[in-house]
């Protein structure tokens, strides 16, 4: 499916969420509070959304500890943790994950690439944008896009001897 050509919120209703790489943080609000705006369209569902965010803090267990701190303060490894976070509270079967290694020391790397693994076990379909490198270690398959359109695919299976994605 194109959704090139939709408005902004219609991937969100299809159940695409998005993590960015430059968060726009909502510096006002608390860790706590954050990821919480992912879930804005299901506000009625108390529970869920309780019962979400108990999952994001499982995941992440530094937002839990931090989540009384300014999320405006988060740099690196929590600001990817935040952004995930955010886009897991709307139930998404599909979270588009943009450069989540950007700006991370390797430690965060490795962190980051743990919960994207985790998060395609439980069945979540993830799209990692621009970032072949940690793709290769997560990827059940690979899509390489050139000028706007699929120019290959392959599952990593048959991946043989890709070390990086220009090997692809």
């Amino acid at each position: 499916m194109d959704i090139s050509s939709l408005p902004a919120w219609r991937p969100a209703r299809l159940g695409m969420a998005r993590s960015f790489q430059m968060l726009r943080r909502c510096g006002g609000m608390s860790v706590r509070e954050n990821p919480r705006m992912g879930a804005c369209r299901r506000r009625a569902d108390k529970a869920g959304v309780a019962g979400d965010l108990e999952g994001v803090h499982a995941r992440f267990p530094r937002l839990r500890e931090r989540r009384g701190v300014n999320s405006g303060a988060r740099r690196g490894r929590g600001r990817q943790m935040l952004s995930v976070g955010r886009g897991l509270m709307s139930r998404p079967r599909m979270l588009r994950l943009a450069e989540p290694p950007a700006a991370l020391a390797p430690r965060g790397v490795e962190e980051i690439a743990e919960a994207m693994r985790g998060l395609r076990a439980l069945g979540l379909a993830l799209l990692v944008e621009q970032t072949g490198g940690m793709a290769l270690g997560v990827a059940e398959r690979l899509h390489l896009i050139r000028g706007g359109r699929l120019a290959s695919e392959k599952a990593v299976d048959d991946g043989a001897g890709i070390d990086e994605p220009r090997d692809f």
